[in-house]
């Protein structure tokens, strides 16, 4: 194995990420679901970056000969994992916010009718 400067970088990079991931998470700014995704996601590309031979064996148990090919395919596995997380975060807030607006109403509706009686 050649350790390259690239490599020392995307290893330093990902080790710095899990620490902010792990700094957010104690002053409670992320939630342990978020925070444990993201310490596997950047354990896994410092691993990459450090045994690059780990990759090129499991592109093979994928059936990929091309490096690169394995690498974007899994990047934009997890790119659209997480869009689909996030897109039903949002309907979920979303949900939410429109129930809690229509019980305040409502309240306001009934705080009203109150104080005219």
């Amino acid at each position: 194995m050649k350790i390259t400067p690239i490599t020392i970088f995307f290893f330093l990079c990902s080790m710095a990420a899990v620490f902010n991931i792990i700094t957010r998470f104690r002053r409670n700014l992320t939630g342990l679901r978020s925070a444990v995704t993201w310490i596997i996601v950047w354990l896994l590309i410092s691993l990459g970056a450090i045994f690059p031979w780990m990759v090129d064996g499991i592109s093979r148990i994928g059936m990929m000969k091309d490096r690169m090919l394995f690498i974007l395919v899994v990047a934009n596995f997890v790119l659209f994992a997480l869009l689909f997380n996030l897109t039903f975060r949002v309907e979920r807030l979303q949900r939410n916010l429109t129930r809690t607006i229509q019980d305040l109403a409502l309240a306001n509706i009934q705080i009203d009718s109150s104080s005219e009686g």
